[in-house]
């Protein structure tokens, strides 16, 4: 049976995604009023909905190899400016999430984060630090001053995911449909304009998993010619991506062939795997249990060794290495060099607190000591460099009970093929997309965290009912 409500949703952020592309300012408002609505609903089922409302006009600034500050400049043209905080469309749904949660929490006695009541508690108690965080930073003038708090929220994310169990229930295969449609629109954009956003490298996490759900679908023609496109489109942004990363030149250094996308393909397209072969499926529970613990154990030796690796490929030119090559001066003349002087200024710097917006300093072999003005290109690590050691450990526990709940999501004995779907994105995106990115905690986190607090909050039922039942 047709869903109205989630129909009419739908047409609505698509119609935002039109007056963006002609009246940015409006849309933003636009974009916040039906975010709010929606949000408030507190319904997991129109995820697919906020995921359009994600976007904007700047995202399509990469097709023309626009310099950060044009980006920049055009999205400034989104951001309306409350009291003098910066809000757009994608951070006002951060917002309004977190109050939503609050709010709920509060006036439902807490029986809205039951199981989790302390953390959340704790994370009420201890936010006046990325508070204070932010008016140090908005003192001192620094650009995106306001992250300590927005990134914090995330925790409320997760939540507010929780909330959406308690009320919606299940995440219903006509939701899924939805996903497929956006995800067709968005690749279609990716293919005719070279869209760019992180929620990109979202949708490859989910992609390879569709399948699951096909038998839902195949006697609809419509869904399935949606299913169709959008599988067979994200098929081909994923091998230009692994075809763009085997055969990189000077022209192409991480603006399409990146290691990260591949990594979310292959983990992604293997979980699919395991949860489709049967006799696979038992060996399902100690493949998660490796990329839990791998999570943790390689960027911790990356960080080791980093001081024996690195330069040995720092006068090789891009184009005349080998894949094996690339991939070790990706890790240890990159990616090492971050992690461990910022790994260094975590230790070292600002135990407590630091002034929002306020950039890291590392020292890099090649070019001395300087300001580093990006992120960490690791999820737990980038939480401590922006919130330090109070805060921003109760980012990374949020971070890892949605990893948590993916894991008992996939593992649980039932054939809930939809919330398979979504355990396989979440986990996938958890491990490749936390090992080497920060994307989950800054540009998509309204997207991955409540999906990841549905996810526990439903594990954890499901695994009180088995319990339940084993007693009688």
């Amino acid at each position: 049976m047709l869903n109205f409500k989630l129909l009419t949703y739908y047409l609505l952020a698509l119609s935002y995604l039109v007056i963006n592309v002609f009246i940015p300012s409006f849309s933003t408002i636009y974009g916040m009023g039906l975010a709010t609505l929606i949000v408030w609903k507190k319904d997991i089922n129109l995820l697919p909905v906020l995921m359009l409302l994600v976007f904007h006009k700047a995202d399509f600034a990469i097709a023309n190899r626009g310099e950060l500050s044009h980006i920049v400049t055009r999205f400034e043209h989104g951001v309306i400016h409350i009291a003098g905080f910066p809000v757009s469309t994608a951070y006002w749904i951060i917002y309004i999430m977190t109050l939503c949660s609050i709010w709920t929490a509060f006036t439902s006695s807490l029986k809205s984060v039951k199981g989790k009541t302390f953390f959340f508690l704790l994370a009420l108690l201890l936010s006046v630090l990325p508070v204070y965080m932010i008016y140090l930073g908005f003192l001192r003038r620094n650009p995106s001053w306001t992250n300590p708090l927005r990134m914090y929220f995330n925790i409320f994310l997760f939540f507010y995911g929780m909330l959406c169990w308690s009320q919606s229930r299940r995440f219903s295969a006509e939701s899924i449909i939805y996903l497929l449609h956006s995800i067709t629109i968005l690749m279609i954009l990716q293919f005719s304009s070279r869209f760019h956003h992180h929620f990109l490298w979202f949708i490859i996490a989910f992609v390879p998993a569709l399948p699951l759900v096909l038998p839902m679908i195949r006697q609809k023609p419509i869904v399935l010619i949606s299913f169709l496109i959008s599988f067979i489109l994200s098929c081909l942004f994923a091998f230009r991506n692994l075809f763009t990363t085997l055969l990189a030149t000077e022209d192409y250094v991480d603006v399409e062939g990146t290691f990260t996308l591949n990594g979310l393909w292959a983990l992604s397209f293997l979980l699919f795997i395991f949860l489709g072969v049967t006799f696979l499926t038992k060996l399902l529970k100690p493949f998660l249990i490796f990329w839990l613990i791998f999570f943790w154990v390689f960027p911790l030796t990356v960080i080791h060794f980093s001081p024996y690796m690195q330069g040995r490929l720092g006068g090789v030119r891009l184009d005349q290495q080998t894949l094996e090559e690339r991939f070790l001066s990706k890790i240890f003349d990159d990616r090492s060099i971050i992690w461990r002087g910022l790994a260094e200024d975590v230790v070292l710097r600002d135990p407590v607190l630091r002034p929002g917006g306020q950039n890291a300093i590392i020292y890099h072999p090649r070019w001395g000591e300087g300001d580093l003005p990006f992120g960490a290109h690791n999820t737990p690590l980038n939480a401590l460099v922006v919130l330090r050691w109070v805060a921003g450990p109760l980012v990374i526990f949020a971070f890892c009970l949605c990893g948590i709940a993916a894991y008992r999501t996939l593992i649980l004995p039932d054939r809930d093929r939809v919330h398979h779907v979504l355990g396989i994105a979440v986990f996938s995106s958890m491990i490749i997309g936390g090992i080497t990115g920060h994307y989950l905690l800054v540009s998509i986190p309204m997207l991955f965290f409540p999906l990841g607090g549905y996810l526990y909050a439903r594990s954890r039922e499901m695994k009180l009912w088995q319990r339940h039942e084993a007693a009688q």
